[in-house]
């Protein structure tokens, strides 16, 4: 047996027209449709995290033009929190589901949803229905990619999923589009012990997190610890918002090492909620939350470079127990566009895979070629209503295009280096996931 590991990014494909993963998910399915045709066994793998907001993800980094004028009318407010709360419900009015906190969270019960929080902790509101404004934006565009007719899938997804976490939405879709377009059977995220999307809160990560405090916490000598990627944390405690004295919890919020200390500083993604100020604690007190947190007692969670950690160690598990039945493994990983990939995220993701796998396992990258998004237009939507023109792309959905004599078994792993093609961090902001 022929056995290939397609391992793609999953997250944004409910809220966003342009989201990266509409493109990687098609190029999953277009490679596995391949493979199962010459009768190479596939599995796919989803990556799925529950790290930054759902308008920065999917909505803000392609509104980068109004990025300024956003930020001052927050920063220049007469009333900060009400500009805030403006900005926020200005993006989530163009989102085709609203959300809420999810209250069956104890510990999240004290979340300020008037700011940006994380997507772990979301759930679709019980309402049970997309936003009507959204459809009339999209009948309005008058895009001939957009199929309005599978609406109705929307309709059915949100009635489905009311009151569920949105994560579980996420998969649910990632998973429809490849079960119709792949051909394969087999798709399940990528999670430590199989957790599903609300233990992500919890203590799924307890003993990773424990790791990357006590490797922190140890001296450095200076030339190390002069560098802000030494000090930084892979973990985002709640904090409390001073304006409205409830918890922001988002995963752009910042913790590292000060002189022995940890700062932890509230932030969102594009600096658009003017927050100030930070607070120190100590890493006992930083333990002592997190084992809380594993209780659902307090909101502490994983961010990077914790989480990748996770995410290659469950597929190496599974690859070497594949090993012996399988005559040969492959592994793809599809993330990204071209020429937008951040190499802290998506491309730290690449080098831990790499480097998790034995070297008889073949290993391939790729991405959504940079033209990939001016297929469809600018607007919040769902997968399903753009997957007709994704899928019809085929192997140009690929930069270069994947050549059709391409064999996923034919190159050893490459060298354990980080891939040479990624931008150094001061040349591209790129994705990020968490």
């Amino acid at each position: 047996m022929r056995l290939v590991f397609l391992v793609v990014e999953a997250r944004g494909q409910a809220l966003h027209l342009r989201e990266d993963a509409n493109f990687n998910l098609l190029q999953a399915a277009h490679l596995a449709r391949r493979l199962v045709d010459r009768g190479v066994g596939v599995r796919v793998r989803l990556v799925i995290d529950g790290g930054q907001s759902v308008e920065e993800y999917s909505l803000l980094p392609y509104w980068e033009d109004r990025h300024d004028e956003w930020r001052r009318g927050v920063a220049l407010a007469a009333n900060r929190r009400a500009a805030r709360r403006a900005l926020v419900t200005e993006l989530r009015d163009l989102l085709p589901f609203e959300l809420e906190v999810n209250p069956s969270l104890a510990a999240a019960s004290e979340i300020a949803s008037e700011l940006f929080y994380a997507p772990l902790v979301a759930r679709l509101s019980l309402a049970g229905h997309p936003r009507a404004a959204a459809f009339e934006r999209l009948a309005a565009s008058r895009s001939p990619a957009i199929d309005l007719a599978r609406w109705a899938e929307v309709e059915e997804l949100a009635a489905a999923f009311a009151g569920r976490p949105y994560l579980d939405l996420e998969e649910e879709i990632a998973r429809r589009t490849l079960l119709r377009r792949a051909g394969v059977t087999e798709v399940r995220r990528l999670a430590p012990a199989g957790a599903t999307s609300t233990e992500w809160v919890g203590g799924v990560f307890e003993g990773l997190i424990a790791e990357d405090l006590a490797a922190r916490e140890r001296p450095h000598d200076k030339s190390e610890e002069s560098t802000l990627a030494s000090r930084l944390l892979g973990v985002f405690p709640a904090l409390r918002d001073p304006l409205s004295g409830q918890l922001y919890f988002n995963s752009p919020t910042s913790g590292r090492v000060d002189h022995g200390k940890l700062r932890l500083a509230a932030r969102d993604r594009f600096d658009l909620l003017a927050f100030e100020g930070s607070e120190r604690t100590t890493f006992e007190k930083l333990r002592e939350r997190l084992h809380n947190a594993a209780a659902g007692r307090d909101l502490v969670a994983a961010k990077y470079p914790v989480i990748p950690r996770a995410v290659a160690a469950d597929l190496a598990t599974e690859v070497a127990a594949a090993l012996d039945s399988a005559d040969e493994i492959a592994v793809i990983f599809l993330e990204g566009i071209t020429g937008l990939i951040n190499p802290q995220t998506g491309g730290f993701l690449e080098r831990l895979l790499r480097e998790s796998l034995p070297p008889a396992v073949a290993f391939h990258r790729f991405s959504a070629r940079r033209g990939s998004r001016e297929l469809v237009p600018n607007l919040a939507g769902v997968l399903p209503l753009v997957e007709e023109t994704i899928a019809a792309q085929g192997a140009d959905l690929f930069d270069p295009a994947l050549g059709a004599g391409f064999d996923p078994f034919a190159a050893a792993s490459p060298p354990r280096s980080p891939s040479p093609t990624l931008p150094p961090p001061s040349q591209e902001r790129g994705r990020s996931q968490g």
